[in-house]
C-alpha cells in the first residue's frame, strides 16, 4: 500500500527517504570497490594480466623444440 501512495505523489511533494543499512555492514565499503584499489589484482595478490601473458607465452612455445 505504501508503494501506491508514493506513486500517487506529485512532483511538488517530498520524496521518500532512501534506505541506508545500519550496523556492521554500513561501513564495510572500500574506496576501490569489492576488488580493492587495484582492479586487475587477483585474490592471491598477483597481477592478472602479467600472469595471463606468462601463460599465453608458455602455450605459444613449440613443443619438444
Amino acid at each position: 500500500m505504501e508503494a501506491k501512495n508514493v506513486l500517487k505523489k506529485g512532483p511538488h511533494e517530498p520524496k521518500a527517504l532512501l534506505y541506508k543499512p545500519a550496523g556492521k555492514d554500513s561501513n564495510n565499503q572500500r574506496s576501490g570497490g569489492p576488488w580493492g584499489s587495484k582492479s586487475n589484482t587477483m585474490a592471491n595478490g598477483k597481477d592478472f594480466f602479467i600472469e595471463l601473458r606468462k601463460q599465453v607465452a608458455s602455450l605459444q612455445r613449440p613443443i619438444g623444440g
